[in-house]
């Protein structure tokens, strides 16, 4: 009875830190994923993030002047069989980056 006890203890112990890591982890995991979407929300670039079978996962709101998304693709598989560009995006990504470029100064 003595040495069961022992063993139950010394696996409570065990799984004790097993849960001490991993509650790390999650805390990891959570930052990273805060600092992740605080980035998404406050920039101005076109990012969509695909999962290894080509679903989307997320994109930024600078993706939708890009390409034709809405809330509800998220999930689905990457429009690939519709027009992916809006027209006209060249010569507004052109005309944006001339606009956003910065001005030198003669003198």
């Amino acid at each position: 009875m003595m040495s069961m006890n022992e063993e139950l203890q010394s696996t409570n112990e065990e799984l004790s830190t097993v849960n001490d890591e991993l509650k790390t982890k999650v805390d990891q995991l959570t930052v990273a994923n805060s600092d992740l979407r605080n980035f998404f929300e406050s920039t101005d670039l076109a990012v969509v993030v695909l999962d290894r079978n080509l679903r989307i996962r997320s994109y930024t709101e600078a993706a939708r002047a890009i390409f034709p998304l809405q809330p509800s693709d998220r999930g689905g598989c990457w429009p690939m069989s519709r027009p992916v560009w809006r027209q006209p995006t060249i010569s507004t990504a052109r005309r944006r980056s001339r606009a956003a470029a910065p001005r030198c100064s003669s003198g």
